[in-house]
């Protein structure tokens, strides 16, 4: 594959080696997860990197990572796409039934997301399902390993540390930064149940070592949560005993700021990267191969560009480097109940 137009090597004297003022420049273009997590990668490699983000401070509360439900979800690899979703469809659009996750209002963004719908759609055949299950499975197989170094680069104990001055409360300073008590799948029916075996058999298939159980009673699913409302799980559940979930997903985030700010790692925080150019025409090598126009009229020349703005990614791609990027949004909910209140009869 031939890299972009826009992209060239930069040459160096003195042998190929550079100080440390001359090392690659890695620009990441967004400071979420993604982005903070490919930063710290690139700075254990020796790249001098740094990170953009449009929000006035990393871990704010308008940024997606914050707002997650911070669940390692290494056994998400089965799609939204399915036949079966296809099939359904377009009495969820039309809100037909009164429970559909789906609902659509008008809006002048609609003609724009024709393009991303053809494509789904045209993904809900069995044939792409399978293919895209086995591809994010091969990906989170290595996902939780990939972590490690981000951790050891950014100085975090995930293991054994606490959030500290990270929490976003006193009270939580001494909270670890992830709980791991597992996670469950829950299946209102016993047709529920059933069909979903096509996806847990798309796990076992593609996630190599997955530790999924079948719970096949509301009765074996309450021994794990006793509070469930046992209406809400009368089919049983999947559960992955392993998985974990974030305290604070939002102390994580200063956390790695600050870890990768203390070995040398550039953060500009209220700056949005509104194009992306070639550097070709500039004869001081030492600029770089690449460009990034920011909002305020300023560039900042780099080597490389990892675009990890999510939602927005989209529109950069497409504006700056003229590829057809079929990324659309959607609204996620998460609901935490701390262990003091404990939640009787009204899980989802």
């Amino acid at each position: 594959m031939q890299s972009p137009k826009w992209y060239r090597s930069t040459h160096y004297q003195n042998g190929g080696h550079r100080t440390m003022s001359s090392a690659r420049h890695s620009l990441i273009v967004g400071g979420g997860f993604v982005g903070l997590s490919a930063a710290l990668h690139l700075q254990r490699m020796g790249r001098r990197v740094t990170v953009i983000d449009s929000s006035p401070e990393v871990s704010g509360s308008a940024s997606a990572s914050y707002g997650n439900a911070g669940t390692m979800a290494f056994y998400a690899n089965v799609p939204v796409n399915s036949p079966s979703l296809f099939q359904r469809l377009p009495r969820m659009l039309l809100n037909l039934d009164k429970d559909s996750p789906v609902s659509i209002q008008p809006s002048w963004h609609l003609p724009k997301m024709i393009p991303w719908f053809i494509l789904f759609a045209w993904n809900c055949r069995a044939s792409a399902v399978e293919h895209t299950a086995e591809k994010l499975g091969a990906l989170l197989s290595k996902a939780e390993s990939g972590w490690e170094p981000v951790w050891e680069q950014s100085g975090i104990d995930m293991e054994n540390g606490t959030m500290g001055q990270h929490a976003s409360s006193a009270e939580c300073q001494n909270s670890p930064w992830r709980v791991k008590e597992g996670y469950l799948i829950l299946q209102r029916t016993k047709a529920d149940m059933e069909s979903s075996q096509g996806g847990a058999d798309f796990r076992k298939r593609f996630i190599a070592n997955l530790n999924m159980k079948r719970l096949n009673s509301s009765d074996e699913v309450l021994e794990l949560e006793p509070h469930l409302n046992p209406q809400r799980c009368d089919g049983g559940a999947w559960y992955f005993p392993d998985a974990w979930c974030l305290t604070d997903p939002g102390a994580l985030l200063r956390g790695l700021t600050n870890g990768f700010e203390a070995k040398g790692g550039v953060v500009r925080n209220g700056l949005a990267v509104v194009d992306i150019q070639s550097n070709d025409g500039d004869l001081n090598q030492e600029s770089g191969a690449v460009r990034a126009i920011l909002d305020d009229g300023t560039h900042i020349s780099a080597d490389e560009i990892v675009i990890a703005a999510g939602a927005h990614s989209a529109n950069l791609v497409s504006s700056s480097l003229g590829e057809f990027c079929p990324l659309e949004t959607e609204r996620g909910y998460s609901i935490q109940y701390s262990k003091e209140n404990s939640v009787q009869n009204n899980s989802n």
